[in-house]
C-alpha cells in the first residue's frame, strides 16, 4: 500500500508537474497570441488611416475639379445672359422699326388707294360727262 501510495504521489507530483508546465506554456502562448493581435490591430489601423488619407485626398481633388467646372460653367452663364440681353435690345429695336415702317407702310398704301379712287373717280365724271355729251 505505501508503494501504492508513493506510485499515486509520483503521478499526482507528475501530473502537477504536467499542469504547471502546460499552465506556464498557455500563458506564453497566450503572450504570444496577444502580441499578434495588437501587431495585426496596429497594422489594421495605421492601413485604415492610409485608406482615410487617400480617401480625403481623392475627395479634395474632385472637390477642385467639380469647383472648376462650377466657375467655368458660371461665366458660361454670365456671358450668355449678356448676350441675350444684347439680343432682347436689338429685338426690340428691329420690332420697333417694323412696327413704324408697317405705319409708314400703310399710310403710303392708303394715300396710294386714295390717289387711285380719286383716278377713278376722275375717269367717271370724265366718262359720265362723255355720255352726257353724246346724248
Amino acid at each position: 500500500m505505501t508503494a501504492e501510495k508513493e506510485r499515486l504521489g509520483c503521478q499526482v507530483a507528475d501530473v502537477s508537474g504536467n499542469a504547471a508546465a502546460n499552465a506556464t506554456a498557455m500563458a506564453t502562448r497566450n503572450e504570444a497570441l496577444q502580441k499578434m493581435v495588437i501587431n495585426s490591430l496596429a497594422r489594421l489601423k495605421s492601413a485604415l488611416n492610409t485608406n482615410r488619407a487617400l480617401q480625403v485626398r481623392l475627395l479634395e481633388t474632385d472637390l477642385d475639379r467639380k469647383k472648376r467646372d462650377l466657375s467655368g460653367t458660371e461665366e458660361r452663364l454670365s456671358s450668355l445672359e449678356k448676350e441675350y440681353e444684347g439680343y432682347k435690345v436689338r429685338a426690340a429695336s428691329v420690332l420697333r422699326k417694323a412696327k413704324e415702317e408697317s405705319r409708314d407702310g400703310d399710310a403710303e398704301r392708303q394715300a396710294g388707294k386714295e390717289a387711285e379712287i380719286k383716278a377713278l373717280e376722275r375717269e367717271v365724271d370724265a366718262l359720265n360727262q362723255k355720255i352726257l355729251d353724246m346724248r
